[in-house]
């Protein structure tokens, strides 16, 4: 309730119908913005509706980073996690930009490039690293997103291999990222679970 009276279409209504027509309406509101700083940060309660069902309609990948040392081993940027969960970077507004912003639904779009490019800058800037010479491979976890109870749903999302989509490359401060088979992957697909239990 408290989300519906101060979102903007609510707000809208009440400044032009009910204000004008009851004067205890502000006071009303004042009470209302109390509770909703209160549940704010009590629940996680917020006039926006974020992390709604239909925010995720058609996710049905996710995009991590690794990089790839001078010795051959990799490091997973703490963007997502090998398991597939996000890292310590995801986090308020991070998670909001890497996941509806950066991880778009056309994977080969200038939006991914220039998230992937700000990313790895970070990440080498964050961890001292020089960006004269550094490795990423870019990786790919197919998801079956579902909005029913599956069995074992969880397990079966995280033993999901990662395939390599393709590679990015900083050389003496210049960025490259390269996606050698743009056709690989079936982006965009339907490809929610169907064994559900009702």
């Amino acid at each position: 309730m408290n989300s519906t009276m101060l979102s903007p279409p609510f707000r809208i209504l009440k400044e032009k119908f009910i204000y004008p027509r009851f004067s205890f309406a502000s006071r009303i509101d004042d009470g209302l913005k109390d509770v909703m700083h209160f549940s704010k940060y009590a629940f996680g309660i917020t006039p926006h509706p974020v992390f709604m069902d239909t925010h995720f309609n058609n996710y049905s990948r996710i995009t991590a980073i690794v990089r790839v040392k001078d010795d051959g081993s990799e490091d997973w940027l703490p963007i997502i996690t090998k398991e597939g969960r996000p890292g310590k970077y995801l986090c308020g507004f991070t998670w909001v930009n890497w996941t509806f912003r950066v991880n778009v639904k056309n994977p080969y779009s200038m939006h991914l490039e220039n998230g992937i490019k700000k990313y790895t800058g970070f990440y080498l800037y964050d961890n001292l690293l020089s960006n004269d010479h550094a490795d990423f491979k870019i990786m790919v976890k197919l998801i079956k997103p579902t909005k029913k109870w599956v069995k074992d749903y969880l397990k079966e999302q995280l033993e999901t291999p990662w395939i390599e989509a393709g590679k990015a490359t900083w050389r003496n401060g210049v960025f490259d990222l390269d996606f050698p088979d743009r056709d690989k992957f079936p982006f965009g697909k339907d490809l929610s679970v169907k064994k559900t239990i009702e």
